[in-house]
């Protein structure tokens, strides 16, 4: 199959900001790559914790080690627990389908909505309660947002 670099950008945006935190999208395909990297990172951490070797670079065995310190140990316990509550919790909100949409729409629609609220306040009372000084600049509605998020979607399919 060959990997155009479109392609291969977006899927690499896509997986880096799955590092980040848990995607807020309602693709089962994101829950996927998320928990393919938290994995893979954590059995990274695991291994680089519980192996003996010699690192110019690295703190003193003793100190790093997992069987050496408590401390390493329980960070390593804490790292994989709370991944599998991220998992648990992240699998429930798309089973349930309480992500509708993408977070960055939801986001502007709240934005616009209080900008809109405000000024209708403002315009009901002649008083206002909050100057607003200047209207921040949007460059487009969500609506235009998610017309060429889907044509882009439509793209790569």
């Amino acid at each position: 199959a060959n990997l155009d670099c479109d392609t291969f950008l977006l899927g690499a945006c896509i997986a880096i900001s799955c590092l980040i935190s848990t995607p807020t999208s309602e693709s089962w395909y994101h829950f996927m790559i998320h928990i393919f990297e938290m994995v893979s990172f954590m059995v990274a951490i695991t291994i680089f914790a519980y192996i003996e070797f010699d690192c110019g670079i690295c703190a003193v065995a003793e100190d790093r080690q997992a069987t050496n310190n408590p401390y390493i140990r329980m960070f390593i316990i804490a790292g994989w627990t709370t991944m599998m509550i991220d998992f648990m919790g992240y699998g429930l909100i798309l089973y349930n389908e309480i992500i509708k949409g993408d977070a960055i729409d939801d986001a502007l629609n709240i934005f616009s909505k209080g900008i809109d609220e405000m000024e209708e306040a403002e315009r009901k009372s002649k008083k206002p309660s909050v100057k607003v000084t200047e209207k921040p600049v949007v460059t487009a509605t969500a609506t235009q947002i998610n017309a060429h998020r889907e044509s882009q979607m439509e793209e790569y399919h």
